[in-house]
């Protein structure tokens, strides 16, 4: 949920910047054409506004279910923020806190099912674990094989991989050691 906590991360950033952001007259053209140049080229950022946007309207989608105090921890949470420190500052107990952030994740696999076109009653939600990483063993050896079978859910599948990639276009890459 890594991709979830940055991306959520981000399209606060974003939201908080657009409503501080006054951009000043340059007759000029000098601040202008200095931030151009150090930018990316347009395809590229066009292309990462895009993909960003699609996860924050996932985010947002997400965030839009939550109660209000769901809402303050996910808050917490994608701003890089433990448990125990969420749990002070919102006057929770860490077990609260945890169930929170349990609910949530619950509720965004759900609403990224929902948008990746979901599978048959009987494999989704093996699928859904499996995309996820939170199957054991033997739910995924079940999984791979509905995967097999079930066209509905290979196609899920797909979609769901697809999400992945797309969460790994806005997220910075790992140092692999």
């Amino acid at each position: 949920y890594a991709w979830l906590r940055t991306v959520s991360y981000r399209a606060m950033l974003h939201q908080l910047q657009a409503q501080r952001r006054a951009a000043p007259a340059d007759p000029t053209d000098v601040v202008i054409g200095a931030a151009v140049a150090d930018g990316p080229e347009p395809a590229e950022a066009l292309i990462a506004l895009e993909e960003g946007s699609e996860l924050g309207l996932l985010v947002e989608e997400v965030a839009s279910s939550l109660t209000d105090q769901r809402r303050q921890v996910f808050a917490l949470w994608a701003a890089g923020r433990k448990r125990p420190e969420i749990a002070t500052e919102l006057g929770m107990s860490e077990r609260a806190v945890k169930k929170a952030l349990e609910k949530i994740m619950l509720e965004a696999r759900e609403v990224l099912a929902q948008r990746a076109g979901g599978g048959c009653e009987e494999g989704e939600p093996l699928v859904l674990r499996l995309a996820c990483g939170l199957s054991g063993a033997g739910e995924a050896v079940r999984a791979r094989a509905h995967l097999h079978e079930c066209g509905r859910c290979s196609v899920f599948s797909e979609q769901l991989e697809g999400w992945r990639e797309k969460a790994a276009v806005v997220l910075p890459r790992s140092e692999e050691h």
